[in-house]
Order: structure tokens, then sequence, then C-alpha cells
């Protein structure tokens, strides 16, 4: 898109709601699987051998 285009202030714009999304997609994946194994690993730890 060049910088001249009508709708170039719209796309990058978009492109950086997008990109804030993206990270917080990620973020929020990453905390979900650390808690998870987190409480996997508790339970474990719980269970006597």
């Amino acid at each position: 898109m060049h910088a001249g285009h009508p709708n170039a202030d719209a796309v990058a714009a978009m492109a950086d709601v997008l990109e804030g999304l993206a990270f917080e997609c990620l973020t929020s994946a990453f905390v979900t699987r650390a808690h998870r194994m987190t409480l996997e690993y508790l339970a474990r730890a719980a269970v006597p051998r």
C-alpha cells in the first residue's frame, strides 16, 4: 500500500489493532498453558507414591 493511497491511514490503524490483538492472544495462551502445567505439577506432587 502506497503512502499516497486514500486508505493508507485506515489500513495502518487496522494493522496496529491486529498487532495488539495478536500479542494479547499469544500472551493469554502462554499464561493459560503455564497455569495448567503448574496445576498438573501440584496435583501430581500431592499424590503419595
